[in-house]
């Protein structure tokens, strides 16, 4: 391989999505730009797609899914009821909002005062070790969509990688959990809306996992 496609990639896909994919479909771009990035990696060039790092945590966090290890392409697939034309416009919107948003801090919370069970190994590393975790955390939001983001300024940090979405503070770690001991609530009027979001989760994840041990059956 001795070019790439110049310019803005993204860009000259969302102007002429059929000359790129072969047709307006974002499964169709998603496996493009799959097979792109294989095929750069392979090569040893480096390459931006152009895709943020969050990306899957934002299109969660805009759509209303508690997580997202379905991907962007499944979730925004799923609120388009499938429609692949109607799903690529939505893809685009959503990365001109994840490029015009707006950080507002809502607290920052030390890291637990006791040094958290939290182990890491890696590949070559003989044995388990305590994950380097960041003096600080950031609860952040960007709308008013349910859920927050972590954020941390240490890029020595191993545990978490950041930025990352929550749907809920029951989700956050014990020694990341927002006390007030540990932490500077900044915008109390949001983080008092988070807990009540807290509040409604907790209820729906008990009625879910009730159900499921009533019927044997993961509900969705």
């Amino acid at each position: 391989m001795t070019k790439v496609i110049e310019g803005n990639l993204l860009e000259q896909i969302r102007q002429r999505p059929a000359m790129f994919v072969g047709k307006r479909s974002l499964s169709a771009l998603s496996q493009f730009l799959n097979g792109y990035g294989f095929a750069l990696r392979t090569h040893g060039l480096e390459y931006d797609l152009g895709l943020p790092m969050d990306l899957h945590d934002w299109v969660a966090y805009r759509l209303g899914f508690r997580e997202s290890t379905s991907g962007y392409t499944n979730m925004i697939l799923e609120r388009t009821q499938h429609d692949e034309s109607a799903a690529l416009d939505r893809f685009f919107e959503l990365l001109d909002e994840h490029k015009a948003r707006k950080t507002t801090v809502v607290a920052v919370v030390q890291t637990h005062p006791r040094e958290p069970d939290i182990y890491i190994q890696k590949q070559f590393d003989a044995e388990r070790r305590r994950a380097k975790v960041p003096a600080e955390v950031k609860i952040v939001v960007y709308t008013e969509d349910a859920g927050f983001f972590l954020t941390h300024d240490d890029p020595e940090a191993e545990y978490r990688k950041v930025p990352c979405f929550y749907p809920s503070l029951s989700w956050l770690e014990k020694f990341f959990w927002p006390d007030h001991e540990f932490s500077n609530i900044l915008e109390p009027a949001i983080f008092a809306r988070l807990l009540s979001e807290q509040i409604i989760f907790d209820q729906e994840s008990k009625k879910k996992y009730q159900r499921i041990q009533e019927t044997g059956k993961i509900i969705n």
